[in-house]
C-alpha cells in the first residue's frame, strides 16, 4: 500500500501535460537499461488510488561511466475524463562495490536508491521512504 501512495504522490507532483504516447523516458551516454518491472509487477504497470490510475508505461536507468545516472520513467495519469502524460526523472551519481549499486540524487548526501547491479540486470529500491518504490530493469 505504501508503495503505491509513493508512485502517486511523485506522479502528482511531477510536471504532466495532456500530450500522446510519444514520450520517452530520458537518458544520455553510458548504459541504457529498460524498466521491466515496478513494484513487482511488469511494465506497463498501473497503480489505482481513489478516482486516479497511475500507469508507468516505460522507463530506462543510465549509468555513465563518469559515475552518473539518469533514472527516468514515463506515467500516464487519469481521472475521470482527463488524462496526462509525463516524464518522472532523477540524476545523481551512483557508486559499485562488487555486485551492490548505491546512488545519490543529485544535492543530497543520502543514499536515495541501492540495490543489485549486473552487465545485463539492475534492481534497485528507493530507501528514502519505507516500502519504497522498487524498479528492475533489463539491458
Amino acid at each position: 500500500m505504501a508503495r503505491r501512495f509513493t508512485l502517486l504522490l511523485l506522479a502528482t507532483a511531477c510536471s504532466l501535460d495532456p500530450i500522446g504516447d510519444d514520450v520517452e523516458p530520458e537518458t544520455g551516454p553510458g548504459t541504457v537499461y529498460s524498466l521491466v518491472r515496478i513494484n513487482g509487477a511488469s511494465v506497463p504497470a498501473q497503480v489505482v488510488q481513489a478516482q486516479s490510475v497511475v500507469e508507468v508505461t516505460r522507463g530506462a536507468l543510465t549509468l555513465a561511466t563518469d559515475s552518473t545516472f539518469i533514472l527516468s520513467y514515463i506515467v500516464r495519469t487519469k481521472a475521470g475524463s482527463s488524462e496526462q502524460v509525463g516524464t518522472i526523472t532523477t540524476r545523481g551519481r551512483y557508486g559499485l562495490a562488487s555486485a551492490q549499486l548505491q546512488m545519490r540524487v543529485s544535492g543530497d548526501t543520502a543514499v536515495r536508491y541501492r540495490g543489485t547491479y549486473s552487465a545485463t540486470d539492475v534492481s534497485v529500491a528507493d530507501v528514502s521512504v519505507p516500502n519504497g518504490d522498487q524498479f528492475a530493469f533489463r539491458r
